[in-house]
């Protein structure tokens, strides 16, 4: 594993994949107006990491600040660090493993796609409700349609629906997931406003995901999570290790992966291959798009 990590980590560190500034300049200027209202501390704004980039690369500064590794790029674009690192948990490699460390990480989805890998858009592409899936998958089922939305068919409630589900298998007990999907909403103003707009109740939640899948329902407050995660992240190494032995750059965020875009094909079809070797069924892949 490491010695896969140093030849990934080597074709990442001589790839140029980069954040068009001015692009983002321009995006966050027709949005200039738009302030951020927390729900529990008022008058405060969130700062986001195009925030700290645009001020860094503003500055112009000749020691490097926070999260910059270089200046060797037009000022224009700003280069990422890529390079990742594995973390598995409880002193063993059947739990965790995971790939962090990269800054594209850190994005919300629609701004991944800003990225560039070597001056080409990218397309990301992923896993439909990868760990319910995988769960009936333990099962010997192949689920049809969204399991998100079938807790709730609204669509505008599929972003609070895929938390709860997340944290529903994640969680110990039933108040330790109440609690961890109160403090995601205090983190998150849009998943409050949906919860306040529906007036849903945290617990509520759980109890309708419970009713809408009981036949995973064994699984929650398992600890099955963190097994989830292997995995996962057994997964997403098989589809890192094609690309790194074709030297084609391709970034990690546990579940999805971005190319250039013209590797999309390509890249759903490893996806679905490799889902199929651990898990025994075809992988469920969505293509996000692109900067087209």
């Amino acid at each position: 594993m490491a010695k896969f990590l140093d030849e990934y980590n080597t074709l990442i560190k001589y790839s140029d994949i980069t954040l068009p500034i001015k692009q983002i300049k321009k995006m966050r200027q027709k949005n200039e107006d738009i302030k951020f209202i927390h729900p529990f501390i008022p008058n405060t704004r969130i700062l986001n990491t195009y925030d700290i980039i645009i001020t860094e690369v503003s500055n112009k500064k000749d020691t490097t600040p926070l999260l910059v590794r270089s200046y060797d790029k037009p000022l224009s674009d700003r280069e990422l660090e890529c390079r990742l690192y594995r973390v598995f948990n409880d002193e063993s490699f059947s739990k965790g493993g995971r790939f962090f460390g990269a800054e594209y990480q850190q994005l919300k989805k629609e701004d991944r796609l800003l990225i560039q890998i070597d001056n080409s858009p990218v397309t990301e592409v992923d896993f439909k409700g990868l760990h319910l899936n995988m769960l009936y998958n333990f099962e010997g089922i192949d689920f049809e349609g969204d399991p998100y939305t079938k807790i709730n068919s609204n669509p505008e409630l599929r972003p609070l629906l895929k938390k709860v589900a997340l944290i529903a298998i994640n969680a110990e007990t039933k108040q330790q997931a109440i609690n961890a999907l109160n403090y995601e909403l205090l983190k998150d103003y849009d998943l409050y406003q949906i919860k306040k707009r529906y007036n849903l109740k945290t617990n509520e939640l759980f109890s309708k995901f419970e009713d809408a899948h009981p036949t995973i329902s064994k699984y929650l407050r398992s600890g099955v999570g963190i097994k989830l995660q292997n995995v996962d992240s057994r997964i997403a190494e098989s589809v890192l290790k094609y690309f790194t032995k074709k030297e084609i750059p391709c970034l990690c965020v546990h579940d999805s992966f971005l190319v250039d875009e013209k590797y999309e094909d390509e890249l759903c079809d490893v996806m679905k291959e490799s889902y199929q070797k651990y898990l025994g069924f075809p992988g469920k892949v969505k293509v996000e798009g692109g900067a087209r």
